[in-house]
C-alpha cells in the first residue's frame, strides 16, 4: 500500500488500528483444502476455525449438484428477485426449508448479514421498540441502527432483564421486536429459547432469531434450536445460513406466510440485489437433504464426539469452557498476546484465530475455537500436543 495516496484522516485512523494491535489481514489459500486442514503459506494446518461444521463444503454430492445446476441454468440468475432472477430451484429450495423448519414459508438470501439488515429494518417502524441481546451479532446490530425503532439492550441471556424492559415499555403504542442469536457466535453459549418463546407470546412481540450456528448441526434432525420448542411463538421468525453447516452459501428466513409477502414488498436488501446463482440453490438443496437424512444424523454424532474430545483437551491444560461446542473461547483480554498465542499455535500446525475488537469488546479478546465433524482422533491428538506447548 502506498501511504502517500491514502488521505491524512484515514492514515490516522490505520495508525491508530494497529497501535492498538487490531489491524486484520487475509490468509490466502492458494490451493484447495478439507474441511478439518488448510494450506496456509505452503503449510498445512489442522483447521479450528471454520464454520464448516459438517464438513459438506467438500461433499461429493452437493458438488455435483453445483456442477448440474450450473450446467442447466447458468452461473448466475442475471436479475433481482422481484425482476426475472427467481428460479424453480430458489422456489424448491425454500419450500423444502419451510418443510424442514416446520414453518409456514421461506425466503432466500444472499447472506445472514443482508438477511438479519432486511428483516430488522423492514419489520420494526418507527414507534416499535427493538430488545437485542447486548452480544448479538454485528448483523443485528446494524440492522437495528438501520431501523427507525427504539432500541433497548438487555444483558446477555439474561431473561429477567428482557422482561423488566419489557414491563417498562407495556403501555408504549408501537409493536415490540425481541431478537437473540440461538447460539452466539464468539462463545458459543445458547439462549434460553423456551423462556424468550414464553415472553414473546406473553408480550405480543415479534421473535427473530438468528440460527445461524445452530441450523445444521441441532435441534430435530439439524433443523435448529427452534425446532426443540414445545410451541413456536406466533410471530416467530427464523434467520438461517447457508454456509456454515450446510456448507454452501446464502441464508433464509422461515416465517409466517405474512412476513415472507410483508418482505418482498419492503425489504431493501431481498429487492434491490441479484438473486442467489441457481446452482446456488440446487446445491443447498442437496446439502438439506443431507443433513435431515441418515448421514445428516451421523454427521451430528461425529461433531459431538469431537466436541467433547477438545473439550476435555482443553479441560486438562487448564482452560476451562463452559459450552459443549462446537465454539469454543479461550478468554485472553489483550489483543497483542491473543495474536501471538495464534501464531504460536501456527507454528505447531494449528490454526485458531484472535477475535479482537470490534468483534468482541475491549479487554474480551480471546481464541475462537471451532471444531468440525471432518477431525480426525490423529487430529485431535495433535491438537492436544500443541496446546501442552503453547502458553496460553
Amino acid at each position: 500500500m502506498n501511504e502517500k495516496m491514502i488521505p491524512f484522516n484515514y492514515k490516522k485512523i490505520l495508525e491508530n488500528i494497529q497501535q492498538k494491535g487490531l489491524n486484520r489481514h487475509e490468509l490466502i489459500r492458494n490451493v484447495p483444502s478439507n474441511p478439518s486442514h488448510i494450506i496456509i503459506d505452503g503449510k498445512e494446518l489442522i483447521n479450528l476455525s471454520s464454520n464448516d461444521y459438517l464438513g459438506l463444503s467438500n461433499h461429493p454430492s452437493i458438488i455435483n449438484a453445483l456442477c448440474d445446476s450450473a450446467k442447466n441454468w447458468g452461473a448466475g440468475a442475471g436479475a433481482s428477485r422481484m425482476v426475472c432472477g427467481t428460479t424453480s430451484l430458489h422456489r424448491n429450495l425454500e419450500k423444502k426449508l419451510s418443510e424442514f423448519t416446520e414453518t409456514e414459508s421461506c425466503l432466500l438470501f444472499n447472506s445472514g448479514y443482508m438477511a438479519n439488515i432486511g428483516i430488522i429494518s423492514t419489520l420494526s417502524r418507527e414507534n416499535d421498540i427493538i430488545f437485542s441481546d447486548k452480544l448479538n451479532h454485528a448483523s443485528i446490530v446494524d440492522g437495528c441502527r438501520l431501523s427507525k425503532a427504539k432500541v433497548k439492550i438487555f444483558n446477555h441471556l439474561d431473561i429477567n432483564h428482557l422482561e423488566s424492559l419489557l414491563q417498562e415499555e407495556k403501555n408504549s403504542p408501537g409493536g415490540k421486536i425481541i431478537i437473540t442469536e440461538t447460539t452466539f457466535s464468539t462463545d458459543g453459549d445458547e439462549a434460553p429459547l423456551e423462556e424468550i418463546n414464553a415472553i414473546a407470546e406473553r408480550y405480543g412481540a415479534i421473535l427473530i432469531i438468528d440460527e445461524a450456528h445452530s441450523f445444521g448441526i441441532k435441534g430435530k434432525s439439524g433443523a435448529g434450536l427452534a425446532s426443540n420448542l414445545k410451541q413456536k411463538s406466533e410471530n416467530l421468525v427464523i434467520m438461517g445460513t447457508l454456509g456454515k453447516s450446510a456448507g454452501v452459501h446464502g441464508a433464509f428466513v422461515c416465517s409466517k406466510e405474512w412476513v415472507r409477502d410483508f418482505l418482498i414488498n419492503t425489504s431493501r436488501t431481498f429487492i434491490y440485489t441479484t438473486a442467489p446463482p441457481p446452482a446456488v440453490a440446487g446445491a443447498v438443496t442437496k446439502a438439506i437433504e443431507i443433513i435431515e437424512g441418515k448421514e445428516g444424523e451421523r454427521l451430528r454424532q461425529k461433531l459431538r464426539e469431537n466436541c467433547k474430545k477438545i473439550k476435555e483437551i482443553l479441560n486438562r491444560c487448564g482452560l476451562i469452557c463452559k459450552t459443549g461446542g462446537p465454539i469454543f473461547s479461550i478468554r485472553i483480554g489483550d489483543p497483542f498476546k491473543a495474536v501471538k498465542i495464534e501464531r504460536d499455535l501456527r507454528e505447531e500446525g494449528i490454526l485458531i484465530r484472535a477475535m479482537r475488537y470490534p468483534t468482541v469488546p475491549e479487554g474480551s479478546e480471546m481464541l475462537r475455537i471451532v471444531v468440525n465433524a471432518a477431525l480426525s482422533d490423529e487430529d485431535i491428538e495433535k491438537v492436544h500436543n500443541a496446546f501442552k506447548l503453547v502458553k496460553v
